[in-house]
Order: C-alpha cells, then structure tokens, then sequence
C-alpha cells in the first residue's frame, strides 16, 4: 500500500523558507537594551541641544536597538537632514529612521553665509549692551560687516568680539559709528 500525503514533496514554488524580521521598532528588547537605548538618546539629545545650527522642531527621537528614530514634524529639508546627519556622529548609532513629514515642504537652501550672519545677529540680540542698537550684519565668503551705531566705542568693540565668535576665517569690517550722547 502507498500513501500519498499533501505538501511533501518539494512543488514548483518551494525552497529556503522566509523568516519575518520585524523592524527595531517592533523587537522585543531584554533589560540591558532598553537601558543602553535609554543612554543613547541622552546622547543624542546632548549632542542635538549642543549644536546652535540644528533645530530639532517638532521631532521626538526615540532609540531602539541602536536605531534612532525620527517622528514628528520637521521645519524643512534643510533640518531634517542637519538633524539626521548629527545624529548619525553620535557614538552607538547603527541607523537612523527617519518618520517626519516636513512643515516646509519647498526645497530650503540655506548658505554658509546666511547661517553666520543669523547667528550673529541672534547673538547680538540676545546681549544686553548690544541689543539696543540699531546693527545690521552682512557675510560674504571673506568678510562679516557690521554697520549702524552703538552709543559707545566699547560697545562697538564688543560687537566685533560678538561677530568674530561665528565669523571663521572672514575678516571682521566694523563700519558701526558710535552715537552721540
């Protein structure tokens, strides 16, 4: 007598099987991953919170596996991509999965220059001798001008001290005139 059983002899579309691997997201971690997880996206977090360029939005970060990832909303392309490739120098980060939509969706090209000349004029707003004075700042590739006026010359000088600390290798121009009390 022979029997003949279903599904035991290889078919036309039968070979090495497929295991399903879920996504970092979706493993199961042990005790020791989770808290490893948990130190590595507080340096993360420190390395995103250190660096005056990168603006984290409306971004939640959250590690798995050694995976950061990306949810939330996104300024533009420019962030998003300043805030992944950030991520991706911290030390223990196998990857990183990015999840935002953009609040911007047009294409943002933001210039050297432009980003020098922002954080001048964010520094010399946020100082309190600097701040009243009416002081426009200019970048090109070899130069920081700064024009308008200050009411003293330490001031002046001051917010030349205040631009060199972003200015690189551009030379300083202080066009700035000191009023008149």
């Amino acid at each position: 007598m022979i029997a003949l059983v279903s599904g035991c002899a290889p078919g036309p579309q039968e070979g090495s099987p497929v295991y399903y691997q879920p996504s970092p997201e979706h493993r199961q971690r042990s005790a020791l991953t989770a808290a490893e997880d948990a130190l590595l996206l507080a340096r993360i977090k420190a390395k995103i919170f250190s660096d005056e360029l990168v603006d984290q939005g409306r971004v939640t970060i959250k590690v798995r596996h050694g995976v950061a990832i990306l949810e939330g909303k996104a300024q533009d392309v420019y962030h998003r991509r300043l805030l992944m490739d950030l991520i991706r120098t911290v030390d223990g980060v196998v990857g990183v999965k990015n999840q935002t939509d953009l609040i911007h969706k047009g294409t943002t090209f933001v210039t050297a220059a432009a980003i020098v000349r922002d954080n001048i004029q964010m520094a010399l707003l946020q100082d309190p001798d600097t701040a009243p004075c009416p002081i426009q700042v200019a970048v090109t590739r070899q130069e920081v001008i700064l024009t308008g006026s200050t009411r003293s010359q330490p001031i002046k000088q001051k917010a030349a001290a205040v631009a060199k600390k972003f200015a690189g290798d551009r030379r300083i121009l202080n066009h700035l005139s000191v009023a008149d009390n």
